[in-house]
């Protein structure tokens, strides 16, 4: 099974600062690569609810390509409705020129941000914004060839980052399969699909019959990795005093290493997905790096339990 691992840089104020927490993003990711993960996506994130180590981690991602030498690296994802799309299109093919087939761009909508941070952006000077699809079908447009768009792009010829879609609603597919988009959910807030995983096969389904190929479908699930009931415990209740309260109801595994790989296989069969990513949403260095252990009994090739009913996750 491939996993894949998603980092926002939260910090916990009280034990770690950003420096430490940057510098074990590269220990992260070194040994990540070494273990055969798939891919490794930082997201763009404000600090509102919680300090994070980064705003945008589009500074990272060229050091951390820089530093590995499989698995994919990219953003998950960049907030479009702040970033200009021909900026962004340039940016992500200069990777892929420099690093190859490697570079990722997910692309994500934005819950409404303080005013303080919009000033600081200088979003409310901006025209009229263009709306998220807008945007989308721009960086769609200067991914492509240049007689379509007539701009003199540099690097002309070069591979293209893959385009991913976050967090989409089912009432976007149509338009999505149109930009060649893979999709990457997250069971914390797609939870409803439990139900109705068919809705994804349709979404495959009509994306080949576009395009003549299956896309990719990832889904991101939280875990926490413990080493006894009683850690178990703790975490959730821990998990429960925090802004994650509904972390648990909605999907987050704690649990042992070996039990979280087999309840992922589970996911990943029962959505009939590509791979399944794990958030790692700790804010400690220690817990953070037990997620790792996941990845180490993965590649002992451990096999699947039958698959079960997945109505309660934990």
């Amino acid at each position: 099974m491939e996993l894949s691992f998603l980092d926002f840089g939260n910090v916990s104020d009280k034990k770690i600062n950003s420096h430490l927490m940057i510098e074990n993003v590269f220990t992260l990711a070194a040994r990540l690569d070494e273990l055969g993960c798939k891919r490794l996506w930082l997201g763009e994130h404000y600090g509102i609810e919680q300090r994070v180590s980064w705003f945008s981690p589009r500074q990272i991602l060229p050091l951390l390509l820089a530093n590995t030498e499989n698995m994919r690296i990219g953003s998950g994802g960049e907030i479009i409705t702040y970033h200009s799309p021909l900026l962004l299109a340039h940016d992500y093919t200069f990777l892929s020129a420099v690093f190859g087939d490697r570079v990722d761009l997910g692309l994500a909508k934005s819950i409404k941000l303080p005013e303080k941070i919009e000033v600081g952006m200088c979003t409310h000077l901006d025209a009229p914004m263009d709306t998220f699809i807008e945007k989308v079908q721009k960086i769609h447009l200067y991914l492509q060839d240049e007689s379509q768009h007539d701009i003199l792009m540099p690097l002309v010829g070069v591979k293209k980052p893959q385009m991913w879609f976050l967090g989409t609603r089912r009432k976007d597919y149509d338009w999505i399969i149109e930009m060649e988009g893979n999709l990457a959910l997250s069971l914390h807030h797609s939870h409803q699909l439990l139900e109705d995983p068919e809705v994804l096969t349709d979404y495959q389904e009509k994306f080949r019959d576009r395009h003549g190929y299956r896309p990719e479908i990832l889904m991101s699930v939280a875990c926490y990795c413990v080493g006894s009931e009683a850690e178990r415990a703790a975490k959730i209740s821990e998990l429960k005093t925090t802004y994650l309260k509904n972390s648990i109801d909605r999907g987050a595994l704690v649990d042992s290493p070996e039990n979280i790989y087999h309840r992922l296989a589970e996911i990943k069969a029962h959505f009939g997905l590509t791979e399944v990513m794990i958030h790692n949403d700790s804010r400690e260095i220690e817990e953070k790096n037990r997620v790792l252990s996941i990845f180490e009994y993965a590649g002992r090739q451990a096999p699947t339990r039958p698959l079960e009913a997945l109505s309660a996750v934990n």
